[in-house]
């Protein structure tokens, strides 16, 4: 699979890679004892990619810098990177000597019983906006013994249980990021203690939803019951960016990764983001870029 040619990070694509061990909504990639660096950093290098899996990557030495949407995350010993289905993700740097394992899964993959799938949407929704976080102490030493565990599990092909076992072992890492699930509900009730924190957050949350389809303030003001003027004014206040820009960032953020697939037409980009004709499309990434599709795409 030739970098040039990614823009989606399929779970299938991950599954056939080398080193990788799999079964039917799971992959790990483990190149903790190689001594070469993953294949999705050779991967994803200065390439937006989009995943449509759980991806987990916990990082045992060296340091990788991505951006996960807008979020620029440094990853380091006993660091994870947690990434949901449909983000968008780019690796800026990495160490030469930075080995990690990577975990890839489908929600599928994920729902064990009816609590500990809401507990676990409830993290996923909080990686959403902090993607990377760091374990310590016994939480960091349990994490990766389950992990070692989850690997060997997953290799015990003649064990027809060992699906079951995976996901028991998935929610015992889970319950290991236990301090960032408490520091999550922690800001989600000081969040909720102010109105316009709340207004914003549901705006972002909205504008990931709809982007594709729709690029005015004013769409967006009356989904949330305010008017234009007041939802610009509470995004900018928290955020320092205007609504509008946040809007086009989105729109921008895929329109990148996709022209970052050669065999994908700038017509289909422009079809996909819901523009009338590629015209359209062409002038508003010029507008916002600085440059024509043509000319991004053809930047190395």
């Amino acid at each position: 699979m030739k970098k040039d040619f990614v823009y989606s990070l399929f779970l299938d694509d991950m599954s056939k890679m080398p080193d990788a061990v799999s079964v039917k909504g799971l992959t790990i990639i483990d190149n903790t004892i190689t001594p070469h660096i993953t294949q999705l950093t050779d991967l994803w290098k200065g390439v937006p990619v989009q995943v449509d899996s759980v991806l987990v990557m916990y990082c045992t030495r060296g340091a990788l810098s991505a951006r996960v949407g807008f979020e620029e995350c440094l990853l380091h010993s006993n660091c994870l990177c947690a990434v949901i289905p449909g983000s968008i993700v780019e690796i800026l740097s990495v160490s030469e000597d930075f080995h990690c394992v990577t975990m890839a899964m489908d929600l599928d993959f994920l729902r064990l019983d009816v609590s500990n799938t809401l507990e676990l949407l409830k993290l996923l929704k909080y990686v959403q906006h902090r993607p990377c976080f760091e374990l310590t102490g016994n939480y960091a030493d349990r994490y990766a013994a389950n992990l070692r565990e989850a690997i060997e599990t997953l290799k015990w092909t003649e064990n027809p249980l060992r699906i079951k076992m995976m996901q028991e072992y998935i929610y015992l890492m889970f319950c290991c990021l236990f301090p960032v699930l408490e520091s999550s509900e922690k800001e989600m009730l000081e969040t909720e203690q102010t109105q316009q924190k709340s207004l914003y957050f549901k705006f972002l949350e909205l504008v990931n939803a709809e982007y594709r389809q729709q690029r005015s303030v004013a769409y967006y003001a009356e989904e949330l019951g305010v008017t234009p003027k007041y939802l610009s004014k509470v995004v900018n206040a928290e955020s320092g960016k205007n609504a509008l820009k946040w809007i086009e960032d989105f729109v921008v953020l895929e329109a990148k990764a996709l022209l970052k697939q050669p065999n994908v037409r700038i017509q289909e980009i422009a079809e996909r983001l819901n523009f009338p004709d590629q015209s359209s499309f062409g002038k508003f990434f010029s507008r916002v870029v600085g440059m024509s599709p043509k000319e991004y795409r053809n930047v190395k």
